[in-house]
């Protein structure tokens, strides 16, 4: 319904830009959850569930009483989009002018904070999603390569170096970096995640041939897997259909006609995705609403990477990309009614008559 919505009723620059802002904002409604199991832990379970904003805190509850780390995924989300803002709000050449003292802080801030809850996902994509924002926007030139690459190994050398001394899901979250060294809880428990994934990638690649046209469905009993390694978590990823491959995951699910279908609508989005980026490259963004356009875009581009290589729950598929490609085709004809007011603009320049 969500890209239906934003088809039939077009946002002008405010509305958009608030949308974004307030979409960023909302991610605090998830902190009450994490603030919630602490205070009472199983108090609250059923309001949490009614008000679908438990998110993973249950899980990671459970995952700390059994193994002892403690992960808070509302941080995660509440502070990428922190760090989000503050890219929507404020031009990339102002992190390097007169409000660095304070933007730069708050944005390694907010990152930090982030990690706690934990997550790879967390520490990677933010960081892809801005390379992206900055270089569409013409930030990197020598000197700020220079800087950045320095700033860089800095950070690099000083997460290397004070990774034991960090907390349990900060070291779990920096097992993205390879070779550092972590309390070898943190490293079993992100390895041991890794391995049931390779397992459930393999899995599925079997059953492809056996629900390759119709697909399996979603909510069906699925009969044991025989492996080597079959425990309770993965065989609930199993009936669940989640395979942590995109691709694999709507063949089996859906089969070829729901993957195709998919895939469709993964194209028509990045093709707007692109347009946007095509427009921010060529005119700038000195407008916030572009800025926003341009997160909405490269956010849309890294999750659809991503959905497909690494975190594909083909279930949440719609749920997923539905809001996003709502806000794409926002974003889209944003910069396609810029680009004709533009385009208008210079029109009525170039008809003024010249005066000698």
């Amino acid at each position: 319904m969500l890209p239906i919505l934003f088809l039939l009723l077009p946002l002008d620059r405010k509305q958009f830009f608030w949308l974004v802002v307030l979409q960023l904002l909302l991610t605090a409604t998830f902190l009450v959850s994490d603030f919630a199991l602490s205070a009472v832990p199983g108090g609250m379970n059923p309001l949490l569930y009614f008000f679908e904003l438990s998110t993973d805190a249950m899980n990671f509850e459970q995952n700390a009483m059994s193994f002892g780390i403690v992960r808070h995924q509302s941080l995660g989300w509440f502070f990428t989009s922190v760090l989000y803002l503050l890219f929507v709000l404020f031009h990339s050449r102002e992190f390097t002018g007169k409000k660095a003292w304070w933007l730069i802080p708050t944005a390694v801030g907010a990152y930090s904070i982030s990690l706690l809850s934990g997550s790879r996902t967390t520490a990677g994509l933010p960081v892809l999603i801005l390379m992206g924002v900055l270089w569409a926007q013409r930030f990197f030139d020598a000197r700020k390569l220079i800087i950045s690459a320095m700033a860089g190994v800095f950070l690099l050398l000083l997460a290397y170096g004070t990774a034991r001394q960090a907390p349990m899901s900060v070291q779990r979250a920096l097992c993205i970096l390879p070779g550092i060294d972590v309390s070898p809880q943190a490293a079993a428990d992100a390895e041991t995640t890794l391995t049931m994934r390779r397992m459930l990638r393999r899995i599925g690649t079997e059953m492809i041939s056996d629900y390759l046209w119709l697909g399996r469905g979603f909510g069906v009993t699925l009969t044991r897997v025989q492996t080597s390694r079959f425990d309770w978590a993965l065989e609930q990823h199993l009936q669940t259909g989640t395979f942590y491959n995109g691709a694999i995951g709507l063949l089996v699910n859906t089969g070829v006609l729901g993957f195709v279908s998919v895939m469709l609508l993964f194209y028509g989005g990045t093709r707007m995705a692109w347009r946007v980026v095509r427009h921010v490259w060529d005119h700038g963004a000195e407008d916030p609403a572009v800025r926003a356009a341009l997160l909405v875009a490269f956010t849309w581009i890294v999750e659809v990477v991503f959905f497909l290589g690494f975190h594909g729950d083909s279930q949440q598929t719609l749920r997923r990309f539905g809001m996003l490609i709502g806000m794409l085709i926002a974003a889209d004809r944003l910069i396609r009614t810029s680009a004709l007011e533009e385009t208008e603009a210079g029109d009525e320049v170039a008809a003024l008559p010249e005066t000698t």
